[in-house]
This record gives C-alpha cells, structure tokens and sequence, in this order.
C-alpha cells in the first residue's frame, strides 16, 4: 500500500528530478533489470545501444565534468537534481519509454534504475501478448512498456514484424506500437500470428533502420491486437491465482503462471466478511458462490471479474489528514514531477493536486500529507475494486455481488524484474519496522540481554521506546 502505479510513471520519467543512474563501467549488461536473455550481447559492437549524444543534457549529467569542456568523471551513482529536457531530432533517449541501460561514451555504461512502484492486478483492457519463438501467450497491460514492437502487413498471411527500435531489446507500450504501426502503414498483429521476423544486432547508425530475424530469443513477448480476459482461481482454503485466457491459444499454450490448469502461484487476499465473522469467497461448499464460478475437476472454482475504478472522496471540499490515511491506499509521484498539475486546494495538514481542469472529485486528484511517521507522502484519490459473484436465485440461493480490493504487485508477470524483487524486500522490511509491536519487542530483548532484567516493567519498555 502507498505505493504510486507504475502506469502513472511521467512521460520521459528517466529525464526527471530525482531519477538515478549506477555506473555499470565496461559492463554493458544491466544488473537489476531483464536484458532479453542474450549475454552474448556482452561486448558485442555490433548490439544497438542507446548511445546518449554528447552535449545532450542527460550526457552532461552522467560526464559530470567539474568545468565546461573538462574531463568527464563519471560518478558511481548520479540522482538528477532537477528535470532535463531532450532534443527529439538528436537525442535518442527522446523517443524512447523506458531505458535499462546507456552509453556515455565507448566503454563507459549507465543503468537507470526506474523509481519503486507497483501493478494492480486487474487493469484495463487487457492485451494478448504472444513469445517469440516458444509460442506461449499470456494477457499484458496495454498502458505499460512490456513488450516489443510488433506490426504486421495486412493481407500477408504470415506475421511479419518490421521493428523500429533505439536499442536492441527495447519495448514499448501497446499504444507507442499501435501508432508506429499506422505511420508505417501496417497493422498490429492479431493473435494468430506467431512465426514472426524481429530484431537482429546491428551496426545501422540509423534509428529509423528495419531489422529483420526469423524466430530468434523464444522468451520476449510480443504485442498483439487480440484481447485477453482476466480471471480468478480459488482454493477451497481462500487462497487465490490470477488466471489468464487469452482470445487465442496456439503452440504450447498459455503462459504456466497464469495458466489455468498449472498455476501453483496462490497468494492470501482480505475476502469480505460476513455477520458470522467468517470470510466468504467461493468454494466448493458453496458450489463456487451458488454456480456464479465455474468448480473444476480438482475442486477450484475459476470467476469471472468485473474491474471497478472511481474516487476514494466525490465531493469538492478538502477531506481531513485522518480519513486520506485511512481511506487511500494507493500511492502516487510528486505532482512537480507529472505534467498538467497543479496546487489546487490546501490547510495545515493537506496540500490537494488536481490535473489541468479536473475537479478535486477526480480520481486522479494527489493528496500531500504527512504520515503517522512524520514522513510527506503523496496519496492518490483512486479507489481499484473487483466485483465477482452474480446476483442469481436458485435452489441453493442468491449469491450477490462480491467486492475485492484489486491487489498492488511490484513486479509484473509479463517482465519480472530483480529491481523490482529488491524494492518488494525494502518495502517489507520498512512495513516491519514501522509495525506498532517492532520497537516494543526490539527494546524487551535490549533490556534482557543488555540490561540483565529478565522481564522488564512496562514503563521501562516505553521508555526504551521513546529514547
């Protein structure tokens, strides 16, 4: 919780105030984030890198020279101090949504290290995306850069992809293909097109240059224009797999960790619930919620679910400090970094943000507070629920609409991530020690082992506690 979505992440985020950079050295490979699997690109001259033009605001910035026209040098971490801006006929970082890695100069490399933020589980019109070579398929949210460019030439029968790239393994939104794809005169593929030509290493200084390769890397998802559904899997316990079933399944079918028949990836959800103090959900004992989920062979029910996005506050006035902390659960960016917003409403303990001529009902409406830490956080006015459960009588009654908060994730299935694993563990680590029983528990033990009294009053405790 309080964690911004990835899918608000600013246009040119790598470009704002507070992004960071490591300095990789040699070593043209990120760390942290996925590299299409090939380290054979590794030294490889002829890999098409992001190769940052000299004089551009972001080289100035990673060259770090003391004077003008001095020495590069290079710093192990460079976190931007204010926005830079990009020249869209030079600089190829301009065009391109997401960055893993840049080169400076030769021999000298950057990763940028993408702000921590998390996915919801359910999201909006949900696009098949389709392996390369491997013919797994699976669904993937068409407003976040997960995947390649992919177009084909309508009415050749074959997909054939003409890839546009800034560097070898870049991927783009699902947006950012579809418009590429109409400016070259093509489609976006449908999902029946596997067998495909993509992206070969190349030398081309040209940005504009077409690559062509028959099935290579089986394990890069590609865009398609077929639409994808996304559902639920239940246990008899209440634990609960995301289950994906994509418009069309060919080769070795979906995706095993959203595959309905193989997923073994359960997680804990908070079920509502009922008078009786016991959670509900479906399960076999209640026929999958009174028949309004599907039981299989193996006594898991599969539902359906229906996406519910609105304002956490609908009315105009300022809501108090209290109810934002307790009612918002979904973080978001420093407006000064977002475009079109601006300070709409304040009072001593809540600064609200609207964006260009929303109201302050908008579920895009930004809170600044301070939390019960002392920290300043930005909250967002977005309320993300799922609905499952039909409202159906019959002999074994009624079951009604169910509500399910849509769950936050750090990484997505599409691209997982080991940044975004190590932003899950700090993130764990920070909820434990701002957990209300941490400092309590910590200071018992430093009393008993440090002071020698083996079972310390309360008053001593609190005291440790506020020292």
């Amino acid at each position: 919780d309080r964690y911004p979505l990835c899918v608000d992440l600013p246009p040119k985020h790598f470009l704002k105030k507070g992004a960071r950079y490591t300095l990789l050295g040699s070593q043209s490979l990120p760390r942290l984030q996925w590299h299409d699997g090939r380290s054979s690109w590794e030294g490889n001259n002829n890999v098409k890198r992001l190769s940052l033009r000299k004089g551009g605001q972001l080289y100035n910035a990673l060259c770090a020279a003391p004077t003008e026209g001095g020495s590069c040098t290079y710093p192990s971490v460079v976190t931007l101090d204010e926005s830079l801006s990009c020249d869209p006929n030079a600089d190829p970082e301009c065009d391109a949504e997401m960055l893993r890695t840049v080169q400076v100069t030769s021999g000298v490399f950057y990763e940028y290290q993408r702000p921590p933020c998390v996915q919801l589980s359910f999201y909006s019109n949900p696009k098949q995306v389709n392996a390369r070579a491997a013919h797994d398929t699976m669904c993937a949210n068409p407003a976040l850069p997960v995947a390649t460019r992919k177009c084909c030439n309508v009415p050749i029968e074959d997909g054939q992809v003409n890839q546009y790239v800034n560097f070898d393994g870049e991927l783009v939104s699902y947006e950012k293909n579809s418009d590429f794809c109409a400016s070259e005169s093509f489609s976006v593929c449908d999902a029946k097109h596997w067998h495909a030509f993509h992206s070969s290493p190349t030398d081309s200084p040209s940005y504009t240059y077409y690559h062509y390769f028959y099935n290579p890397n089986g394990f890069v998802w590609q865009w398609t224009s077929g639409d994808c559904e996304l559902q639920m899997k239940v246990r008899p316990d209440g634990y609960m797999a995301l289950i994906h079933e994509p418009g069309y399944i060919g080769g070795a079918g979906v995706n095993t960790y959203v595959n309905k028949d193989k997923s073994q990836d359960y997680i804990g959800v908070p079920w509502q619930i009922d008078a009786d103090l016991t959670e509900f959900y479906p399960s076999p004992s209640n026929n999958c919620t009174h028949g309004s989920c599907s039981l299989t062979d193996d006594n898991i029910c599969i539902c359906n679910v229906t996406l519910h996005e609105g304002p956490v506050f609908s009315d105009s006035t300022l809501p108090n400090k209290d109810d934002i902390l307790q009612q918002c659960h979904i973080g978001a960016f420093d407006p000064t970094i977002l475009e079109e917003y601006n300070l709409d409403l304040s009072n001593n303990d809540v600064k609200a943000y609207t964006k260009s001529s929303l109201s302050l009902s908008s579920p895009s409406t930004i809170y600044e507070v301070t939390d019960e830490y002392g920290e300043r956080i930005f909250l967002k006015n977005l309320k993300s629920t799922i609905t499952w459960g039909e409202e159906q009588a019959g002999e074994s009654g009624s079951a009604n609409k169910r509500t399910l908060r849509n769950m936050p994730n750090f990484n997505d299935i599409v691209t997982p991530e080991t940044r975004d694993a190590l932003y899950e563990v700090d993130a764990f680590i920070d909820m434990l020690l701002k957990y209300q029983s941490t400092a309590p528990n910590i200071c018992k033990l430093l009393i008993q082992h440090l002071a020698g009294v083996s079972n310390p009053s309360p008053d001593y405790v609190v005291a440790c506690v506020d020292a």
